[in-house]
């Protein structure tokens, strides 16, 4: 009856250790996509802002009303990508700190 309660504790101790282990590589690999798409929202609003630059230093030769909506639809484009720069910034912090609390608990 002794081994009985040892077999269920180290099965325990696996599963914990286990769910651990996931839960770590969940958590790097989402780190990880977090930076890839970040770095791809820093690209696209970059690209952004130079049309964007363009459009304001174009001729005048451009359709005012067809210039005015294309500056307008780049500068909502690239506070459409900075908030979810944001979001994403917010995810990271936000996991860093979880696995951190998750470590320094000894979990």
């Amino acid at each position: 009856m002794e081994s009985f309660p040892r077999k269920l504790v180290v099965q325990s101790l696996f599963v914990h250790i286990g769910s651990v282990i996931w839960g770590s590589f969940v958590c790097s690999a989402r780190l990880s996509a977090i930076a890839a798409e970040m770095g791809q929202l820093q690209n696209e609003i970059e690209e952004r802002r130079r049309v964007l630059n363009l459009f304001f230093r174009s001729v005048r030769t451009l359709d005012p009303t067809w210039k005015e909506a294309r500056i307008r639809a780049a500068r909502e484009r690239i506070e459409d990508l900075e908030g979810r720069q944001q979001a994403l910034r917010a995810e990271q912090q936000a996991l860093i700190v979880q696995a951190v609390t998750h470590g320094h608990r000894g979990d």
